[in-house]
Order: structure tokens, then C-alpha cells, then sequence
């Protein structure tokens, strides 16, 4: 460590933790459902694939790459819910079906002329684009067929398709579409396996001579790992596969998984429902250090002691970890299988040879239960873990560099390992010296990248304590933000309203315009830097002189105007 850090021990304490989440399976059988989609049938993403932070929930129906086409309710129902948001699944249709499903229709371009008329008014009456809407049992009934939408690119899309979702509407646990499409496709292409990953569980094991984990390629004319492989103690494995289908260039997941040792199966993997409660416990799922290094998805045969995903089944007494404790070859065996039940398998050994397995702690590290809450204190600032943060136990490393140097105000914390994943939010809580004034309000929690690179978090603040929830450990610290954001005139005319919007601190929390008064909608961009639009003159009435208003306000309420005189 650089002799200008300075390393402060953390206090710990901890607390009992009463009550465990258990993740809710689902099964759905029969049921009639009409491709929802006027398109050349196509695939581009699969129920299940792994993507940073979730398993992808549905499955993207291809639109010959171009927006706008016919979008059907799959089944008899009524609509049940509407979304319309610049993130997530953009402008989202929700079918509730008399049999317990809803159908979801994500990325629209968009809806139907008489939900886009409701879309509307809702806007214009919360003044605000971003909208959510619930509709009570059968007000909006659709018949099986019937045009509901148009499709697009909105929301979190790389491209213009169709999301498409099939749930169980009591529990919104989602479920393959594909099951009730089985005819559609065809696919006799087995997965093909590139990696598989060993690494020790905890520091209870190593792995040829150490404590960290090895990755390594399939040889895929023998099917096997040409590398010899040692360890000792507890390990678990990891696997990098994917699938293809006939016809298609893309990529897709492989929902089964099943791990041998000596013969034995000790874990398999049933990607088939997804609970969209507990999504992010997908973090405990994949191999987390690695796709943070490399951006590469490995699916752990290794059930962690608080992941609740229900998609591990035929579990040991180690959760689908292996005890490495003769030495003497282990003989594993990986075996997985797509929806079409098309098979790989991958054959390898691993050698037992006794190792020292290192698990003392260093003076600064302390160890955290999974199971129990704990708080943990420096100087001015705390972190409260709550129980079942943590997916399995850990060693905690906490330190602070105080680099006034810098032209810093507070101090910079260093909160654990990046490479270990979260279930659900922690805590932040900065207390500001009473010798440092602060303007109230304007005191904001950042974290802050390797490359330095500060990111608003929160400004929650009570007295002199300012309180954030965060979902990764890392570096934080404490800013000041008094500036308010910039407003630039992009275009001006009554079918083109067009500006840019910039903050050099906690970034744009909103936006609004209005004429005369009146709020007018404009559509802005998922980080609230552009917004358009056009003057809707059965709303406004005939052009004549008005007042363009437009007021901007970043996450520390720091506010900017715009105001002109307009022929609209």
C-alpha cells in the first residue's frame, strides 16, 4: 500500500438476524398463445441469458429490424397495466389473461390510438413523461389477436424488437415463452462449452497452490481440459457455455446444468422461472470476480449460502461445492442441455494434493456473517450491512485516504472488495464536521470509479447526517453541488421543441416546460440531457405570442430558467 494512504481499522459489531426470503417457484402448463408479433419470425435474445445484474426474463422477438410493426395480444384478456419510462422496458403493455398469465410487450414504439390517447392525458394531467397506469379488471378488454401496440427501440434496447414476457400474474414470477412456442423454432445445435472456472469457497480451499481461481478452456476435440488441475479443501465450479439455433446468429442461453463428481450428481441448474423480486440475486449465481475483470458470464454450480434464485436443484450437503480432502483424481463431469434437449458434455479430472489452505486475517481485515447485520464505523462515517446483504461470508477491508491535497473537502472511503457482488442495498452515513459549514442540502453522497470519475448516489441529509443507499462496495465520499444545470436552445419552432440540458455535478434530476403557463410534454432522453417535442395545438389552441418557459433542477435542487417569447 502507498505510504500516503492512511489505513484506519473499521469497528464491528454485529447483530443477530432473525428470518430468511425464500425465493417462490412457479409452474404454468397449457394454454394457447398467437406469435404477438407481425414480423418474420425470429429470435435475438432467450429466456434466461445471463446479462450484468439479471437474467434476461423474457424473450426478444425480431422485427426485421425496423420499428412500427403490428404488436397482437397473445391470448384473451384485458389490459392490466401501462409503462412509460426512458429506462427499463420503455414505453411496456401488460395483458392479464383470464387462465393466470400476464403477458408483457416491452421496447413499443407505441400503443394502440386509444391507449396513446390515455397515455396522454395521464401525461399532461401529472405533468410528467414518465408515467405508470393501472387499469381495473376488464375496463380495457382485448381480444386474442387484436393490435395492442407497435413495436420500437424505447427504454434499454440495443436495437428495434419486441420484448416479450409471459408471468404468473398472483406471484409476477416470469416464465419461459418459449415453452409455449414449440413448434416455431427449429434447433438441434447442442450448447457449446468454451470455459469452465475453479475457485476455492471462501478461504476455505485452494486451488493449485493458492487462493485465487483459474480459469480454463475446453479442448473441444477431446472434450475435455488438456491443464492439470490441483486443489484442496472446499472448491466450486463454474462453467462459460452458450447456445445456438438453427438459422440464427445469436447467441442464447443454456437453461440446464448439471454437475458430476465421481459419478455423483452434486448440483444441477433449471433456468426455468425467474422471481423478477429477488433478480439481482442473480449476482450470487454468476462468478462474480471474473465477469468484473473480464465482462465474461460464468453460471456457478455452487449455491451460496444466501441466494434465493430458485434454479438450483438435486443439491449436496455442499450446496454444489466440492470437498477436495483425498489425494487421489476426482473425476468430474459437466453435463448441459438447451430447451430443445440437445446435449454437451465436458469430461476432466481434478487432482487432490494436500495444500496449506491460508485463512488467517490480516491486521485490517475482519470478518463479516453473512447471515447477521453489522455497522461498521470510521471517524465520520458508518456502513450499515443488513442481513442477507452478503451472499456468503467474507473478509471486510476497509481503509480511508485523506487527500485534502486534492482540493477534496472529505475524505475518500474505501469500502471492501469491488469483486463481491451484493444481494440488496447497504447503507452510507457521513456525519459533516461541525467545522465545516455546508449549505443545507447541496451536500451530496458520490462514488467514485477507478478512473475518478464521481457519480451522484445521494443527498439525503438530516442535521449534519447524510444518508445514502448503495448497491456495490467501492469508494465514496462526500461533494458539494451549488451550481445549477445549463440550458441550451437546440430548435425552436411549434412541430420541432428542442433543448440540451448539462450539470457538471449531480447530473439533471428534471425537467419542465410550459406555455403561458401551461405545462407542455417533452420527451427527454434516459439521463434527462435532451428533451423534444411539438406543440399540440388541439391543447394550445390557434399560434399566437406566448411565454416558453422551461425550469431544469439537478438531484441537489439547484435550479436554472429559460424563458422566451414564442409564436406558437
Amino acid at each position: 500500500m502507498s505510504s500516503f494512504w492512511k489505513v484506519v481499522p473499521f469497528i464491528l459489531f454485529s447483530l443477530p438476524f432473525c428470518g430468511k426470503v425464500s425465493a417462490q417457484s412457479v409452474e404454468l402448463k397449457g394454454g394457447k398463445f398467437v406469435y404477438p408479433v407481425q414480423a418474420e419470425k425470429g429470435i435475438s435474445g432467450d429466456f434466461g441469458e445471463m446479462r450484468p445484474n439479471h437474467f434476461h426474463s423474457g424473450v426478444d422477438f425480431t422485427t426485421e429490424a425496423v420499428e412500427g410493426k403490428k404488436v397482437m395480444a397473445t391470448q384473451k384478456g384485458w389490459i392490466s397495466r401501462l409503462n412509460v419510462s426512458t429506462s427499463g422496458y420503455g414505453k411496456a403493455l401488460y395483458v392479464t389473461h383470464p387462465d393466470g398469465h400476464t403477458s408483457v410487450y416491452g421496447h413499443l414504439s407505441r400503443f394502440s390510438k386509444k391507449l396513446d390517447s390515455i397515455v396522454l392525458e395521464e401525461q399532461y394531467k401529472r405533468k410528467s413523461y414518465h408515467i405508470e397506469v393501472y387499469f381495473p379488471p376488464e375496463s380495457i378488454a382485448v381480444e386474442e389477436g387484436e393490435v395492442i401496440a407497435y413495436s420500437g427501440n424505447t427504454g434499454a434496447s440495443g436495437g428495434p424488437h419486441l420484448h416479450f414476457e409471459i408471468r404468473n400474474t398472483e406471484t409476477q414470477v416470469a416464465v419461459n415463452p418459449m415453452s409455449y412456442f414449440p413448434a416455431l423454432f427449429h434447433d438441434d445445435i447442442p450448447p457449446i462449452i468454451h470455459r469452465i472456472l475453479v475457485a476455492p469457497v471462501g478461504r476455505e480451499g485452494v486451488v493449485n497452490m493458492g487462493t485465487n481461481y483459474a480459469c480454463y478452456a475446453m479442448d473441444y476435440k477431446t472434450h475435455s481440459i488438456k491443464e492439470s488441475i490441483t486443489a484442496w479443501g472446499k472448491i466450486q465450479l463454474a462453467v462459460d457455455a452458450i447456445d445456438r439455433m438453427n438459422g440464427n446468429s445469436h447467441v442464447f442461453a443454456v437453461p440446464i446444468v448439471k454437475l458430476y463428481v465421481d459419478g455423483k450428481l452434486i448440483s444441477s441448474i433449471d433456468i426455468d422461472n425467474i422471481d423478477l423480486r429477488i433478480t439481482r440475486h442473480y449476482n450470487g449465481i454468476a462468478y462474480y470476480p471474473e465477469f468484473i475483470r473480464t465482462r465474461r458470464l460464468y453460471l456457478s454450480s455452487y449455491k451460496k449460502p444466501n441466494c434465493q434464485m430458485d434454479i438450483y436443484k438435486n443439491l449436496d450437503d455442499n450446496n454444489g461445492a466440492i470437498l477436495i480432502n483425498e489425494e487421489r483424481p476426482y473425476s468430474i463431469r459437466y453435463e448441459l442441455e438447451d430447451g430443445k434437449g440437445n446435449r454437451s458434455t465436458l469430461k476432466f479430472v481434478i487432482m487432490g494434493k494436500k495444500q496449506e489452505i491460508k485463512n488467517e486475517m490480516g491486521e485490517e481485515e475482519q470478518w463479516l456473517d453473512c447471515h447477521k447485520e453489522h455497522l461498521l464505523r470510521i471517524e465520520d462515517f458508518e456502513v450499515s450491512i443488513p442481513a442477507g446483504c452478503l451472499f456468503e461470508d467474507m473478509i471486510f477491508k476497509g481503509y480511508v485516504k485523506n487527500n485534502y491535497e486534492d482540493g477534496a473537502l472529505f475524505p475518500h472511503y474505501y469500502i471492501g472488495d469491488g469483486e463481491v457482488p451484493l444481494a440488496k442495498p447497504m447503507e452510507l452515513i457521513f456525519t459533516i464536521p461541525h467545522g465545516i459549514k455546508m449549505p443545507q442540502n447541496k451536500v451530496y453522497i458520490a462514488s467514485i470509479s477507478k478512473k475518478g470519475r464521481k457519480s451522484y448516489v445521494s443527498n439525503r441529509q438530516r442535521g449534519r447526517k447524510v444518508y445514502g443507499k448503495v448497491r456495490n462496495f467501492g469508494i465514496y465520499t462526500l461533494c458539494v453541488d451549488t451550481m445549477a444545470p445549463t440550458i441550451k436552445e437546440v430548435s425552436l419552432s411549434s412541430s420541432n421543441v428542442s433543448f440540451h440540458f448539462a450539470d457538471e455535478g449531480t447530473g439533471v434530476k428534471s425537467f419542465e416546460a410550459s406555455l403561458d403557463g401551461e405545462f407542455l410534454l417533452l420527451v427527454p432522453n434516459a439521463s434527462n440531457t435532451r428533451a423534444n417535442g411539438k406543440v399540440p395545438y388541439n391543447r394550445f389552441g390557434r399560434p399566437k405570442e406566448r411565454i416558453l418557459r422551461i425550469e431544469a433542477k439537478d438531484f441537489c435542487d439547484n435550479v436554472s430558467f429559460y424563458e422566451k417569447k414564442v409564436v406558437f
